[in-house]
């Protein structure tokens, strides 16, 4: 009986130490150090509309991202639009987002985030480009 009693009160001081080591984890890993890239980014590059970008966490790993790139012409009413809206896969601080015609490279840094589309990516429509350095607001 002694026994039963010893072994039980080992599994139960073993469980504890397993669920003390768990929060543990997930209070000094890097799991718990990510940086929250989620917000609004705009980018205004010198014309009346603003590109911009939604970023949302979504999964380990992932990010939700949604907006919108403008070109505009030298004349009134001269102008068009991308959209992208999906999934960003990230690794760190970087991350791409990939559909059937685009692909985007993201790199968040401070409160800022630099878009490059790669080449060869359709990503909206004529003279359109989601590339440039947003700022979070």
């Amino acid at each position: 009986m002694k026994k039963k009693m010893i072994i039980a009160s080992s599994l139960a001081l073993f469980a504890s130490a397993l669920v003390l080591l768990f929060f543990w984890y997930a209070k000094y890993s890097e799991i718990g150090k990510r940086p929250d890239f989620s917000g609004r980014y705009e980018y205004c590059p010198g014309q009346t509309f603003c590109n911009f970008i939604n970023v949302q966490a979504a999964t380990s790993g992932e990010m939700r991202v949604s907006g919108q790139a403008y070109w505009q012409g030298k004349n009134s009413g001269e102008v068009n639009t991308g959209e992208i809206a999906g999934i960003l896969a990230m690794d760190s601080s970087k991350g791409v987002y990939k559909n059937a015609e685009c692909s985007i490279d993201f790199a968040f840094a401070d409160s800022q985030v630099t878009l490059q589309e790669r080449n060869g990516s359709v990503c909206g429509g004529l003279n359109v480009s989601f590339d440039g350095t947003y700022t979070k607001k």
